[in-house]
Order: C-alpha cells, then sequence, then structure tokens
C-alpha cells in the first residue's frame, strides 16, 4: 500500500472518529495505518485519544509518548502526552511536556491553561500568574490580530491561507465565535460544505443570538445537500431577525 492509499485510509479512520463517532470502526482502520506504515505518528495519537477517552491511561501515554518520539516537532502530541502523565498524577513529567509543547507553538492557549492549573497546583505562584498572563493575551489581542489578517485575507480572495489564520486564531480563543463564523464562510468559498457546516454550527452553540451565523449555516447544509436541516436552521435565523431578506438563503435559489 503506497503513502496516498495508507493516508486516504487514515482520513476515513479520522472521519468515523470524529464525524460519525463510531469509535470501534475507527480504531481498527487506526490499527490498520500502523500496520501498513508503522511511522504513522498522527494514528498513534489517534489511538491515544481513544484510549484515554475510555480512561485506559497507561495505554494512552504509551501511544501518545510514541506519537511525540515519531514528531517531537507536534505540539499537540506533547500537549495530549502531558494530559494523559497529568491524570496519572505524574505533573512533574506533565509540566515538563507542556513546557515543550509552549516552546514549539507559543501561541498554545490549551498548554499555557493547563501550565497555569499545575504551577498553581505545585503553589508556584509566580509561575502560575506568568502562565495566567499569557493565557488572557491570547485570549484577547493574538486572537484578534489573527482574526484581522484573516479577514485581510479574505479581501483578496486567499482562501486558503485566511483559512489558516482563522485556525491560528482559534488556537488562541477557542472560544471566539467569530473566528468560527468567518472560517465557516472561506469554507464554503472552497466549497468545503460539511466543514463548513461543523464550524458554523459551532458557532451557532457559542453565538445563539446572531441571525447572521444561521443564515449561514443554512445555506452550508443546503449546499451540502441536507435541505430538511437547511430550512429548520433558515427558520431559526428568522425567528432571531424577521427583516432578512430571503436572497440571503441558498434555499431560495433554484439548484
Amino acid at each position: 500500500m503506497n503513502k496516498l492509499d495508507v493516508e486516504g485510509l487514515f482520513n476515513q479512520a479520522f472521519a468515523l472518529h470524529h464525524r460519525e463517532n463510531d469509535i470501534a470502526a475507527a480504531q481498527t482502520l487506526y490499527q490498520q495505518v500502523i500496520a501498513r506504515c508503522p511511522e504513522h505518528a498522527q494514528a498513534f495519537h489517534s489511538l491515544g485519544a481513544i484510549a484515554y477517552a475510555q480512561g485506559r491511561r497507561q495505554a494512552a501515554i504509551e501511544l501518545f509518548s510514541r506519537a511525540a518520539s515519531l514528531q517531537d516537532a507536534q505540539p499537540v502530541f506533547h500537549h495530549s502526552l502531558a494530559q494523559a502523565l497529568r491524570a496519572d498524577g505524574n505533573t512533574v513529567e506533565a509540566l515538563g511536556e507542556l513546557k515543550r509543547s509552549v516552546s514549539l507553538n507559543p501561541e498554545f492557549l490549551g498548554a499555557w491553561a493547563a501550565m497555569a492549573e499545575i504551577h498553581y497546583a505545585l503553589s508556584e505562584m509566580d509561575e502560575a500568574a506568568q502562565a495566567i498572563g499569557r493565557v488572557g493575551e491570547l485570549l484577547t489581542t493574538t486572537a484578534v490580530s489573527h482574526l484581522k489578517k484573516g479577514n485581510a485575507l479574505v479581501l483578496e480572495k486567499k482562501y486558503a491561507e485566511a483559512a489558516m489564520a482563522y485556525r491560528d486564531g482559534i488556537n488562541c480563543n477557542p472560544y471566539g465565535w467569530g473566528l468560527y463564523y468567518n472560517l465557516g464562510n472561506v469554507l464554503i468559498a472552497q466549497q468545503k460544505f460539511a466543514d463548513a457546516v461543523s464550524c458554523l454550527s459551532h458557532a451557532a452553540k457559542l453565538a445563539p443570538d446572531i441571525a447572521g451565523i444561521r443564515v449561514n449555516l443554512s445555506n452550508a447544509l443546503w449546499l451540502s445537500g441536507n435541505s430538511q436541516a437547511a430550512l429548520a436552521a433558515r427558520e431559526a435565523a428568522l425567528s432571531l431577525d424577521p427583516g432578512i431578506a430571503p436572497g440571503r438563503f441558498a434555499s431560495n435559489s433554484p439548484r
């Protein structure tokens, strides 16, 4: 099996895992990926995530460790390993992994927040304050700078680069509905409708009173072929703002 076939198998497993929530089937496919490509770090990481969610801490630690050893420069792998180590009571090693994670990605909000919690638990107040300060900075100024960068790239119709900027912003502030909203709109422009639905659905959860989110969610659903859900989202948008022009909805256009 060549590299493209392996990646296709991994993507199939990933979709089963994260979109269809078929954990058993995804686990089987991840294992097949590793059997064909023993150096596939992402497959090890995904199996670790399954083990961690199932409460199998030692298995998760081993799998995350393997992923990190294969791709040491991947900050997410070190963060995941830190989570498993901390859950197992090994805060010292967990802290070391988190420090490695933020050294690789200084804008990794989740790692900074976890560091703050560990420093606080260890009564290391100066270090905790520093980490909390970094969290606050990431939640505000850094995330906003990524949002502005993404908006500027959209004006230039550089959608792939804009999507990257919005994702960077989400890494800094996972609660910023505007980042998910703008990313969802870019994904519509790229005709990645299923991913757009996922982003806009999350934006709608974060900001349930914003009618514009529901409009674009309706459009993404319609374009992805889910007309029933699209019409439901349309009704939700109109209930928030009855004055929305009909032309804003894709469901008013001929297919």
